[in-house]
């Protein structure tokens, strides 16, 4: 069986780290087995030679976050298990002396079996400390990357003959049971703290999704025997939403939004309904319709009369309203990554700005000449490998006839990491 080495050879580290887990294991479950090779790429990104304390990191995103923020106390109980990359104790001294194990180069002269087993044994009794009394939440980001490196150390067991796949396929649902319960016992919780704001409860619910649903959906394709590598059909995560308001403070939350949510397949165009005032002299955004390699979405947005603008017409209240669509073409070898725009600080859009994976953009939808006093630009960008997914506006007024928002969802491909 091919092993692989631990570069020890970092010197720097500048990477955000939940991307390059993602990549390392999307990457490893991609690719011929190689024993070791998803474990030495992690272990490099959360202990970097560096001696970067990305752990300390994640701790401090959830208390950005979160408002339950993980107590000193709580998170010394997880460092002390966590270990050193100085000490080389703890769960990373284990894991350092596994792969020193099965190292062809570099070989510690120990018995791969009894490194394995002790590694495991590190992660089977670490005592409870990912998920303290009060804080199994806030901890949840945490334990995803426990579980990774756990399930990952399993797979090498499995395809080393150190253990069954029932045992990596026991543990798989242990895991995901636990983190389920703890993710809806969180939205739960938000919910009933402001059960009046979209915004609120979707900035954590993206929040969740990210640092540890993208994780969850992927554990199942770690057991070999069901999903033998390479592995290349990984899923397309579950979609995140970014509002317009959310960028512009919580004065403008949101409420009772409901985002239709992407259609199968990938974005193959997006259409910009958008209004033209000549009295006044500026043009906004009414709505929108996206279409998909399976079907369309449908117009969402401010409606006339009980239905959607038509291209080119006149409104029949007001004679200086002037309603046009423009087409915004999209390709799978080339989504939509991020947006941007101009949004009036009385509550309305103004245009919107959609930037493509190569780095150009489609300029201002509708351009925006004449509106150059207003300043409230929004940006929109959520991690590497996402890529625009569906469009939602509500149908309701903000600034003189403006759509009042925008909800942008947004879908992570593996493949695209």
């Amino acid at each position: 069986m091919e092993t692989i080495e631990k570069d020890s050879a970092i010197a720097t580290y500048s990477i955000d780290w939940n991307t390059a887990a993602e990549t390392a294991i999307a990457t490893g479950l991609n690719e011929i087995p190689v024993v070791g090779g998803i474990l030495a790429g992690l272990l490099d990104i959360f202990w970097p030679q560096s001696e970067v304390d990305v752990w300390a990191e994640i701790k401090d995103r959830v208390d950005a976050e979160i408002n339950n923020a993980i107590s000193q106390a709580v998170f010394t109980n997880v460092q002390a298990v966590l270990g050193s990359l100085a000490s080389n104790d703890g769960l990373i001294g284990e894991l350092n002396t596994f792969l020193g194990s099965i190292s062809k180069t570099n070989p510690n002269g120990q018995d791969p079996r009894g490194t394995w087993d002790a590694a495991n044994g590190a992660f089977v009794n670490d005592g409870g400390v990912f998920h303290q009394s009060g804080y199994e939440v806030a901890l949840l980001p945490l334990f995803a990357q426990k579980a990774n490196l756990h399930l990952t150390l399993l797979r090498d067991g499995v395809q080393m003959g150190f253990c069954d796949d029932s045992e990596l396929t026991k543990q798989i649902g242990i895991y995901t049971s636990y983190a389920q319960q703890q993710i809806q016992a969180g939205l739960s919780a938000r919910r009933q703290q402001n059960p009046n704001s979209f915004n609120y409860q979707n900035q954590f619910a993206r929040f969740l999704q990210i640092n540890v649903g993208n994780y969850l959906a992927l554990w199942p394709y770690f057991d070999p025997k069901q999903y033998p590598p390479p592995v290349t059909d990984l899923p397309v995560s579950a979609e995140i939403f970014y509002t317009i308001t959310e960028t512009m403070g919580p004065e403008y939350a949101s409420n009772d939004y409901a985002p239709l949510g992407a259609l199968p397949g990938d974005v193959t165009d997006i259409q910009i309904y958008w209004l033209q005032d000549t009295e006044d002299d500026y043009n906004d955004i009414e709505g929108t319709q996206v279409d998909y390699q399976s079907g369309s979405q449908g117009y969402t947005g401010i409606l006339v009369d009980g239905a959607p603008p038509q291209n080119g017409a006149t409104d029949p209240h007001n004679s200086y309203f002037t309603y046009f669509i423009h087409s915004v073409g999209v390709t799978s070898n080339n989504p939509v990554t991020s947006v941007q725009g101009v949004y009036d600080t009385d509550g309305g859009t103004y245009c919107v700005d959609f930037v493509y994976a190569d780095g150009s953009s489609t300029g201002q939808i509708p351009q925006q000449a004449g509106n150059s006093g207003y300043t409230a630009n929004f940006t929109i960008t959520p991690p590497a490998g996402y890529r625009l997914s569906s469009v939602w506006v509500p149908a309701k007024w903000g600034f003189y006839n403006m759509a009042q928002d925008m909800v942008f969802g947004f879908r992570l491909k593996p493949s695209s990491l």
